[in-house]
């Protein structure tokens, strides 16, 4: 799915060309001043080519739009937005079985890990097969 390009070749986000993409023009308008430089548009929809003012969200940073794109594949998956998808184990679980571990992976699944890791260690110096 390609994006819609408008030319404003004096605009402080175009491209090497001129341009700048349709839906930041239209937040701007909206917004009724220039994005901030670190700012994003989320599409609630997730496509790109429905720029109406209903359908886009003006993230503070990236860290934010990625956040509202992992909600939603959760919400999606399982109607609970915050649940999150474990790889390891396969399966959804609650975001504050996540922290301070592995990113991506839950409590149980990093402690078995984590464990393998020390005993495959733990062999290599002993010289143990």
């Amino acid at each position: 799915m390609k994006t819609e390009w408008l030319y404003f070749p004096n605009h402080p986000r175009c491209n090497n060309y001129g341009a700048v993409r349709k839906y930041i023009i239209l937040a701007e308008k909206a917004l009724g001043k220039h994005l901030p430089s670190k700012s994003n548009i989320h599409h609630i929809d997730g496509n790109t080519l429905n720029n109406l003012n209903s359908n886009l969200i003006i993230c503070e940073d990236i860290g934010y739009h990625k956040l509202l794109h992992k909600r939603t594949r959760s919400y999606i998956a399982t109607g609970n937005p915050d649940l999150s998808f474990c790889p390891q184990c396969n399966s959804w679980k609650k975001i504050d079985e996540f922290a301070g571990n592995r990113p991506g992976w839950c409590k149980p699944c990093h402690s078995k890990k984590q464990s393998e890791y020390k005993r495959n260690k733990f062999k290599v110096y002993r010289g143990i097969p």
